[in-house]
């Protein structure tokens, strides 16, 4: 099974992550299409890995929250199918390790590719004062990284065309699983 790991914030809606509902329904739906296309040419399913996630039942991914109604309800209409969400890890922040975990869990997944626009490179850690990588390091090869906003060409922005190939490459990629 392939599996893509998507963000919502800066992925589907890159208008303002701090700003809901959802920013314009026709940029969403473009974004939308799009993933739907990668749903399709690659055969993948997705797990949500947002932070938006703890707003999901986890068995039967129902929310409450509206603008997340409608963005499953645009996922029904181009028949992307979600499967779950990534569990919740108490003792870390970290995504990669919600993501490895979720492989681990589910050896069915041959082939992955996260989608997100929470690459920071470098992100202070605050219990120690120094700091530390970005939190998906450890699945970098199989990270693309839409540009969450662009002030020249806001079209620009989220999930585009050029990253259906890109993911198709990243698919193609070995599993490491921890042991």
């Amino acid at each position: 099974m392939n599996v893509i790991f998507l963000d919502f914030d800066g992925v589907i809606n890159t208008f303002n992550s701090n700003l809901y509902p959802l920013e314009s329904s026709d940029a969403v739906e473009n974004r939308v299409k799009i993933l739907s296309e990668i749903c399709h040419k690659y055969d993948c399913k997705i797990v949500i890995e947002s932070s938006h996630k703890s707003s999901f039942d986890p068995v039967t991914l129902e929310t409450d929250v509206e603008w997340m109604q409608e963005l499953f309800e645009l996922f029904k209409k181009y028949d992307i199918e979600v499967i779950g969400i990534t569990p919740e890890v108490s003792d870390t922040i970290w995504k990669e390790d919600e993501i490895l975990l979720y492989l681990e869990r589910h050896p069915e997944v041959e082939h992955f590719c996260v989608i997100d626009d929470d690459d920071l490179v470098i992100i202070p850690f605050k219990e120690k004062g120094d700091f530390s990588q970005s939190d998906l390091n450890k699945v970098r090869e199989h990270l693309v990284v839409p540009i969450i906003y662009s002030k020249e060409d806001p079209n620009k922005a989220g999930l585009q065309k050029e990253h259906i190939e890109e993911v198709g490459e990243i698919l193609q990629k070995e599993i490491k699983r921890r042991i």
